[in-house]
Formats: structure tokens, sequence, C-alpha cells
């Protein structure tokens, strides 16, 4: 019988307004069942982006969760912007320093990441040139909405404009 697996990409973010106790509320509702599910169930991972932001406000008890499924290696670590800054209206220079606190943040956290593989775009906004600034940084891959799809491949019927059985590459 062939295996199927599926996977699981947590956004986890809250505005750094957010007050604390809705930012608990959040963890003990959501986020927590996550990684118990990850710590309970056998052969169950998922990867995951944690702003910086949010991550210097989330309860100890949630930093003590994904560090242990992180060394269980039931958790990946996806980078994104530091302070959720939408890339596309920043500098480059900017971009690239918000992707570099987030990843110190990581190891001062997490301990030995080495780097990140995917990146996650805060509210998946794109522009041309932060493709090379990902590409620059040795991320592997990049989360996109599928709408960039539709919207460059008009000529397409609509069942073959997004990707559907394969991995667009880009440079």
């Amino acid at each position: 019988m062939a295996i199927t697996k599926i996977g699981f990409l947590g956004h986890f973010y809250q505005p750094p307004t957010q007050p604390w106790e809705i930012i608990l509320q959040i963890y003990r509702e959501c986020y927590k069942k996550v990684f118990d599910s990850a710590s309970r169930l056998d052969g169950f991972a998922f990867s995951m982006d944690l702003a910086k932001s949010l991550g210097e406000r989330m309860p100890p008890e949630c930093i003590a969760a994904m560090s242990e499924l992180f060394k269980k290696r039931r958790l990946e670590l996806v980078n994104t912007s530091a302070y959720h800054y939408l890339l596309p209206l920043v500098p480059t220079a900017v971009a690239e320093r918000q992707l570099e606190l987030n990843r110190d943040f990581y190891r001062s956290t997490f301990g030995p990441v080495t780097h990140p593989e995917g990146f996650f775009p805060p509210e998946l906004a794109t522009f041309h040139w932060l493709w090379n600034t990902v590409s620059d940084q040795r991320y592997d891959w990049c989360v996109a909405d599928d709408e960039l799809f539709n919207y460059t491949r008009p000529q397409f019927p609509e069942h073959e404009k997004v990707p559907q059985n394969w991995i667009p590459e880009i440079d």
C-alpha cells in the first residue's frame, strides 16, 4: 500500500499590539493543540514560521514545547520577517535584516538551527526582487500565493493555471 504524506505549514503570528491575555488564549486554544498532536501522534511532524515579535511574547511553556518538538525533528522552522514587515514595501537591506533577525531569534531560542530551508513572506506579499533575496540567502523554497499563477497565465484554461502536478521554479 502506498503511503500518502501531507505537509502542514503553520503560520504563527499575532500583532505586537495584541494583549497578553489574547496571546495566551490563542496559545491554549490553538497552538498548544498542534504541539500536543505532534508530540502524541506517531509520525506526525509539521513546519511553522514564528515571527520574532510573537516569539518573544509567547508563554514559556509554548517555547519549551516547540523546543522539544524541534529536538525530536517533529518541527521544522521556516523563516519569516522578524517583525512581520511587508517585504516588498521596504528596501532590500531592511528585508535582509528582518530575515537575519528572525534566524538569530531561532538560534538563540531553539539552539543550533543551521539555516531554515523554507521562507514564508508575511501576508504572502511578494515582488520580483524578493525572489532574488530569497535565493541569495540560500532558501530552498518559498511559499507563494497561487493567484500569481492565475494572473501570469491568462491564456491557460482555469484548471491548468495553477500548478497541480509540478513545483514551479524561478531562476
